[in-house]
C-alpha cells in the first residue's frame, strides 16, 4: 500500500469512527429524554412537559433519530470508498488501477459526498432546539412572551433547518471541490 494512500485511509477510518460515535449519541439523546419522561414523576414536571409540548418532544426525538440515520449513511458512504480504495490497491496488476484509485480519493473528497454529515448535524441541532422549546413552554406562563417565543421557535426552527439543508445541498453540489465553498457561494450571490 502506498504511503500516501495509507495516510488517507487512516484519515477515512477515523472519520468512520467519528460518524459511529455521532450516530450513537444521536440515538442515545432521545432515548434518555424519553426514558426520563416515561419514568416516575412525583413533582409533575414530566407530565406538564409532555402536556405542554408533545409535538416538540416527538419532533425532537424524530429529528435526533434522523440525525443518527444521516450520520450512519455518511459512515456507510465513507466505508464504501474505503473498501474501493483497498480493493483497487489489492488489484494492482491492472494498468487502470491508479486512475481508479485517484477517482475514488477525489470522489470521497468532494463536498457533495459529505451532505449527510451536515444534514445529520442540522437534524441533531434542530432536535435539541425542539426539546428546549418544550421545556420553555413548561417554564413559561400561558400566553406570555416566553410561551409564544417557544412556540414560534419550536415551529419555525425545523422549517428553517429544512430550508438550510436545501441550501447546503445546492452549495455542496455546486462548489463540491472548493476550499471555501460558503465564501464562493456568497461571492456568487453578490456579484
Amino acid at each position: 500500500m502506498a504511503a500516501n494512500t495509507k495516510k488517507y485511509l487512516e484519515y477515512l477510518d477515523k472519520e468512520m469512527t467519528i460518524m459511529g460515535i455521532l450516530s450513537a449519541v444521536a440515538i442515545a439523546a432521545p432515548a434518555g429524554i424519553l426514558n426520563a419522561l416515561l419514568g416516575d414523576d412525583k413533582a409533575g414536571f414530566k407530565e406538564r412537559l409532555w402536556g405542554a409540548g408533545p409535538f416538540f418532544i416527538v419532533g425532537g426525538s424524530a429529528l435526533c433519530a434522523v440525525a443518527a440515520l444521516l450520520f450512519y449513511r455518511q459512515r456507510s458512504l465513507i466505508a464504501w470508498y474505503y473498501g474501493q480504495m483497498c480493493l483497487a490497491e489489492s488489484l494492482d496488476e491492472s494498468p487502470s488501477i491508479p486512475n481508479d484509485l485517484r477517482e475514488y480519493m477525489h470522489g470521497v473528497d468532494s463536498w457533495a459526498k459529505w451532505k449527510s454529515y451536515s444534514w445529520g448535524f442540522d437534524a441533531l441541532v434542530t432536535g435539541f432546539v425542539e426539546y428546549v422549546a418544550a421545556i420553555l413552554l413548561v417554564l413559561s406562563t400561558p400566553h406570555g412572551c416566553l410561551f409564544w417565543a417557544a412556540r414560534i421557535v419550536g415551529f419555525a426552527f425545523p422549517c428553517l433547518a429544512l430550508a438550510f439543508a436545501g441550501l447546503q445541498w445546492y452549495v455542496y453540489n455546486r462548489y463540491r471541490f472548493s476550499d471555501d465553498l460558503w465564501c464562493d457561494f456568497w461571492s456568487g450571490v453578490f456579484h
